[in-house]
């Protein structure tokens, strides 16, 4: 017979994974699937990138923009 202390850990593992997989999800898997749905239906944009998103282009466009002045 298993001791109660392994059924508490499998419990809390198994609500970790739980909360990995919501987290990835929300950060990657969903934003993939829309942006898969949007691709299909004729809008096409920059790709989802995580963390920083257009952040990049928006700085050099900036910068773009600041120096015709």
């Amino acid at each position: 017979m298993e001791s109660p202390t392994s059924f508490f850990a499998l419990g809390v593992a198994s609500i970790f994974i739980y909360l990995i997989y919501r987290i990835a999800n929300w950060l990657w898997f969903k934003p993939k699937k829309i942006e898969k749905f949007l691709r299909k239906q004729g809008l096409n944009g920059t790709s989802y990138k995580f963390m920083f998103g257009d952040l990049k282009e928006l700085v050099q466009m900036s910068n773009e923009a600041k120096s015709n002045l």
